[in-house]
């Protein structure tokens, strides 16, 4: 089949934002959930029935060379192969299956064919040690567990053990590995069978995504079907994203960013996504995948940037990027101006979690003031809130909540943390998600990032999103 977003039909740097008066927005802008939800079938399923040629999905392998160039259509077709294969290796609605793998068409189909079933993937952060895995299947009372090689050596290095995971799939495996069962031969000969017609309420467990708290024992959030939905507002207004787009999160492992930078938001807003075994530490390696795929979206850590203005850019043609994002504060005022004079483009920073999307960022219509991480992103509601648990005024550091009362429960909130129901009562105070980080805001109601809450016993957002990156960044 054909794909049909050729290099001419992405969008280019004149295109208009997406977002139009910023006030008017935030008070029109809300998502409506059905009662029944599932993103493979509600977001993937419905674009391939509209526009099956559409690119969706390209991979590239360690040196940024293309593995798969995979039309939504084609996409879809993987989602209903994984799902086939877990079927009908008993897996089924409510199930955790853990996934250790890189960005690669398999992650893909088990990642999508997980949730087209209503089973639950757990994404497993690159690096994992193996007693940390076990840990995490015991918590998670996994069911499955999908690794590459390096997953299974430290396994083994560790001797940690998984009760309770009867199936073990390996990817890539050269021979024959006792006790696991080959991915990619298993993924070639499954046909489809008859799946679900329609597997999941809006309230079901979606994935569950870990965090590292401060004992170094993973934390496991939780995120519901409506998850998905809370992924566009991001990727319509702070990523810019329209039909034709191929956008890009760095890092492309099983970071936060990665989990809300490349999947149902993009897909929603018609959007191909780069899914990459790529370093973001490889900064040539990474430019040069860029200029050669014309990458137009990029949501990088500011570390990344600042890196990759000190190598240098000769040689290096970013023509046809046309909006940049950075993931995490810490976006200094000098790598942004630095970036603005060499590539002509503005960063736009934004804040978020493990436990959210994308709370607060900057926005191409919004006059832009280096340092600050902008405004909340429409759809949300928060407040910088004192000890007392009232909100500040501007100029006072107060701590970033996300208010539940006004609408409901907002569509990117996590349920809680898994198998932890006193971290997760801690994490809420009343009609508020409380995160943990402090920011200040000034008289026009732009956020200055202050750093973490510091009192004792209060543990609800112990890694955030900044911490995630540059931890994932230092590996």
């Amino acid at each position: 089949m054909p794909i049909a977003h050729r290099i001419g039909a992405r969008p280019g740097r004149e295109s208009p934002p997406n977002l139009g008066d910023y006030s008017a927005t935030c008070a029109g802008f809300s998502i409506r959930s059905p009662d029944r939800l599932n993103p493979v079938l509600d977001i993937l399923d419905v674009w391939a029935a509209e526009e099956p040629g559409a690119l969706a999905l390209l991979c590239l392998d360690g040196r940024g060379e293309t593995i798969a160039r995979s039309s939504v259509a084609e996409v879809a077709g993987l989602a209903r192969r994984g799902a086939s294969l877990l079927l009908e290796l008993g897996i089924g609605k409510g199930e955790a299956v853990l996934l250790a793998l890189p960005r690669l068409p398999a992650w893909h189909a088990i990642f999508l064919g997980a949730i087209r079933i209503g089973a639950v993937p757990v994404l497993v952060p690159p690096g994992t040690t193996g007693l940390a895995l076990a840990h995490l299947a015991s918590r998670t009372d996994a069911v499955a567990v999908v690794a590459d090689g390096a997953t299974r050596r430290a396994l083994e290095v560790t001797g940690a053990q998984l009760p309770g995971v009867e199936v073990r799939l390996l990817h890539g495996a050269p021979v024959s590995v006792p006790g696991w069962e080959d991915l990619d031969a298993l993924l070639e000969q499954t046909e489809e069978v008859e799946l679900p017609s329609d597997p999941t309420a809006a309230q079901d467990t979606l994935l569950l995504q870990c965090t590292r708290g401060a004992n170094g024992a993973p934390k496991v959030v939780a995120h519901r079907q409506t998850w998905a939905l809370g992924q566009v507002a991001s990727a319509r207004y702070w990523h810019d994203l329209r039909p034709g787009d191929l956008h890009w999160t760095l890092p492309g492992g099983g970071s936060t960013s990665a989990a809300w930078g490349g999947l149902f938001g993009q897909w929603h807003e018609r959007a191909a996504v780069v899914q990459a075994d790529l370093s973001a530490s490889d900064t040539a390696a990474v430019a040069t995948a860029l200029a050669r795929h014309e990458v137009t979206s990029l949501c990088a850590a500011p570390a990344f940037y600042e890196r990759l203005l000190a190598d240098g850019l000769e040689g290096v043609d970013l023509s046809r990027l046309r909006h940049c994002t950075s993931t995490g504060t810490g976006l200094g005022v000098e790598i942004t101006r630095a970036w603005r004079r060499a590539v002509h483009l503005w960063i736009y920073e934004g804040y978020g979690q493990t436990e959210t999307t994308t709370l607060v960022a900057n926005y191409r219509s919004v006059a832009l003031r280096p340092g600050s991480i902008g405004k909340p992103l429409p759809g949300w509601s928060l407040a910088l809130l004192g000890a007392d648990g009232t909100p500040v005024a501007p100029g006072a550091v107060g701590e970033i909540a996300v208010q539940m009362d006004a609408g409901g429960w907002p569509a990117g909130l996590f349920a809680g943390y898994e198998g932890d129901p006193n971290l997760t009562a801690r994490a809420f105070d009343g009609s508020w998600y409380r995160t943990g980080d402090r920011a200040v805001a000034d008289d026009d109601g732009y956020l200055w990032f202050v750093g973490p809450v510091e009192r004792e016993g209060a543990t609800p957002a112990e890694v955030t999103f900044e911490a995630g990156m540059r931890q994932l960044l230092d590996d």
